[in-house]
């Protein structure tokens, strides 16, 4: 189901608003968020019905509109005469004022966020992700076929609307709409921060301010000033303050978006995990240690001689392609040598092939169903199929690109080859799996390109 905000609606502006809210809820994954009558534009003055975010297609800016056709003298692009003489906009042009106005509107409000705006290159200021338009229209009138509708209506084309009596297939609707291109995915963080722009839920009751108050005390009350600290000479024991003061601040953010979920209409669950999870560590005095440097600095050389170990690959050229894991056998079951490799999921793939396919200017090439299920498509091909699309990557000549862009070209022509070679036509690797290994196997795919480009990580 997807996800609605507000949750519940006291009153709607419409009765058939209303069973459009409630048909989206139940025909739409959680993939979708629905906002109802959400404030849009730098105003925030107009009010389209419904805008529903998608994690993979983009935003979309929906009208519900009912009309009877035989109350219409007339129409056109612009304007819908009826027989009354009344003159009311084209159901389109005004849905798509909406679009303009919200793509402007968060073009503004997120310049600065690299996740919703380009923040460089020829795109610039410009969103990652599409924002499109479209109708739920219901007609009362019966006989009329969808084209007599379209043309009774002046809309085109015949995929910007759909009737609300087939709307049971709305997640194909908005998948079918016409995109410009192929946008970046909105992932769960990055819709929330757009939802709370478009719909602001912050509760100010006495009771919400009174929490946020006791937990602000006990925060400082157990919270050591940095002048504090420095009056210690003992390092382990400013060590010790500073871990405390760590713990505090994860105990307060904790309470403070438990306390939020009170007031607003979705949740923060992965947040709030993963602020336990990082507590629990903390806590037990486990730290994620990161070493990185440039290629072949010695990164491998010096943990193995750190650990006394020689698990790692060591080569005077770019050994170790992937990153990799070195936890205690012990603690998680596991024999000493034992290695484990996690392959990028679908998700990754998906991802990953996009991105190619647009760097690579191959996006003409593919029809936009295929688009919007790429990964899917080249899952459906026959290897001599998936080899014709190898061979099309290979003919791409690197050449031919801006200076500032063959190092990304390079790089994205062989993770598209890897992919299509190891996932679609041998289909050697499986997305999604861990395989266990020895150590002396590691080495291939650690060192591999062709390996490590569908690698998210190695244990050992």
């Amino acid at each position: 189901m997807a996800i609605m905000i507000p949750e519940q609606v006291k009153k709607f502006a419409h009765p058939l608003e209303e069973k459009v809210f409630y048909k989206l809820k139940e025909n739409l994954s959680n993939d979708y968020t629905v906002i109802y009558e959400p404030s849009v534009g730098i105003d925030r003055e107009r009010k389209p019905d419904f805008i529903i975010i998608s994690r993979r297609h983009g935003i979309f800016v929906l009208d519900v509109k009912s009309q009877d056709l035989e109350k219409i003298k007339s129409a056109n692009p612009h304007q819908i005469e009826l027989e009354n003489g009344e003159v009311i906009n084209n159901f389109l042009k005004t849905v798509e004022g909406y679009k303009y106005e919200l793509k402007k509107q968060l073009e503004r409000d997120f310049k600065h966020n690299p996740h919703i705006v380009h923040q460089e290159g020829n795109h610039k200021g410009k969103l990652k992700f599409p924002v499109l338009s479209g109708i739920i229209l219901d007609v009362p009138n019966k006989g009329y076929t969808k084209e007599e509708i379209a043309q009774r209506l002046a809309l085109s084309p015949l995929n910007c609307f759909i009737l609300f009596s087939e709307i049971d297939t709305i997640e194909s609707f908005l998948k079918n709409i016409p995109k410009p291109f192929l946008g970046e995915e909105i992932m769960q963080d990055t819709a929330k921060e757009i939802v709370t722009v478009l719909f602001p839920m912050y509760s100010k009751t006495t009771n919400y301010q009174e929490k946020i108050r006791k937990y602000r005390k006990i925060f400082e009350k157990n919270f050591y000033l940095l002048t504090e600290i420095q009056k210690t000479t003992d390092h382990f024991q400013r060590s010790k303050l500073f871990r405390e003061n760590i713990l505090s601040t994860m105990d307060y953010t904790a309470r403070l978006l438990s306390t939020a979920q009170e007031s607003i209409n979705f949740s923060y669950p992965d947040i709030l995990r993963e602020i336990e999870r990082e507590r629990e560590e903390l806590e037990k005095e486990k730290f994620k240690i990161a070493v990185f440097g440039n290629f072949s600095c010695g990164k491998s050389t010096f943990l193995n001689a750190l650990m006394r170990i020689d698990k790692l690959p060591v080569k005077e050229e770019r050994a170790t392609a992937v990153f990799t894991v070195l936890r205690n056998a012990e603690e998680h079951g596991k024999q000493h040598g034992e290695a484990e490799i996690h392959f990028k999921d679908k998700d990754f793939l998906r991802a990953d092939i996009v991105e190619g396919i647009k760097e690579l200017g191959m996006t003409a090439e593919l029809e936009l169903d295929k688009q919007e299920q790429i990964y899917e498509y080249f899952e459906g091909l026959s290897p001599s199929e998936v080899q014709h699309w190898i061979d099309k990557v290979e003919k791409i000549k690197v050449r031919n690109f801006d200076a500032d862009q063959r190092k990304v070209v390079r790089a994205y022509k062989q993770i598209l080859r890897s992919i299509l070679t190891k996932v679609f036509k041998n289909k050697e690797i499986r997305p999604g799996t861990v395989k266990n290994i020895s150590p002396q196997e590691a080495s291939k795919y650690i060192t591999s390109q062709e390996y490590s480009d569908l690698i998210h990580h190695i244990v050992y």
